[in-house]
């Protein structure tokens, strides 16, 4: 299998991948489907996958620390210090 950008995943990535792909795009389009509907693996998946993408890549300019205040739950982006900015929300119905 290609991906329309043209890369070839390894077969055990294809099914997760489009199992994202639906519950992002029932957002996208507006299906009455929300990101407080998606299950809690798949939210702690793409927060652990974003962060350490964000810190990787050197797109975030200043750290900052996301903290699930339902499930305990903390992604770290950037060089986190203990004065650096929080954002706590909930993160589960």
């Amino acid at each position: 299998m290609r991906y329309t950008a043209g890369q070839e995943p390894h077969a055990d990535v294809i099914v997760p991948s489009r199992l994202a792909e639906v519950l992002i795009h029932h957002v996208d389009l507006d299906l009455r489907y929300r990101p407080q509907d998606w299950p809690a693996w798949f939210t702690h998946e793409m927060l652990s996958r974003t962060a350490a993408a964000l810190t990787e890549d050197g797109a975030m300019t200043a750290p900052v620390r996301l903290t699930g205040t339902d499930t305990g739950n903390v992604f770290a982006i950037g060089a986190v210090r203990v004065d650096s900015p929080v954002i706590a929300v909930r993160s589960a119905n």
